[in-house]
């Protein structure tokens, strides 16, 4: 397999992998529909030439191509959109490629991205609130990324628990009443 080509490609010519297995859920690709507006064009597609006269197919960047169907002005020169072109690889490489290059993208960490949010906020370069919409972070996500406690907080006195514990928030001058089971024997 030879190195991959840099080229602007018609979005056009572009086919999704029927093998691919990557989703994106909605909220992420609202994310990722904000970043490509705001930043551009970082990651290329990566795009593989069959060799059927079908044209390219799609190894990685499904979803980018994607948005630019709904999102026009996300295209170069309204029609073509920047890739790395391998001429001559297989679908079996091209399916290692695509999980490869998936699995290698790592997990963000929660209390990285805490102590990142507090440090914006901090700076004074954005509001919560505006931070939290540039982030496409819902409220109850920001607040517990920004309150640096990395748990849902629950409302205790609304909450309803099980029989079979008590809180450590109950108030502590109760005593707790035990159910017993019906039979005498237990």
């Amino acid at each position: 397999m030879s190195d991959g080509r840099h080229e602007k490609v018609e979005a056009d010519a572009l086919r999704s992998a029927p093998w691919r297995a990557t989703y994106i859920v909605k909220p992420d690709l609202s994310l990722l529909a904000t970043s490509l507006v705001a930043y551009g064009w970082v990651s290329p597609i990566v795009a593989y030439d069959r060799q059927d006269g079908d044209g390219l197919t799609v190894v990685d960047g499904h979803e980018r191509l994607a948005l630019t169907k709904a999102m026009p002005q996300l295209l170069i020169d309204q029609r073509f959109v920047p890739a790395v072109v391998f001429p001559d690889m297989s679908d079996t490489e091209a399916m290692i490629m695509h999980v490869t290059l998936n699995r290698a993208k790592g997990q963000v960490m929660n209390e990285r991205l805490s102590k990142i949010i507090r440090t914006i906020i901090k700076s004074g370069a954005h509001d919560p609130e505006s931070l939290m919409r540039t982030l496409s972070m819902t409220a109850e996500e920001f607040q517990v990324l920004l309150d640096g406690s990395l748990l849902k907080m629950r409302k205790v006195s609304e909450h309803v628990y099980s029989k079979a514990w008590v809180p450590i928030e109950a108030n502590q001058d109760e005593r707790p009443q035990f159910e017993r089971p019906p039979n005498p024997d237990r």
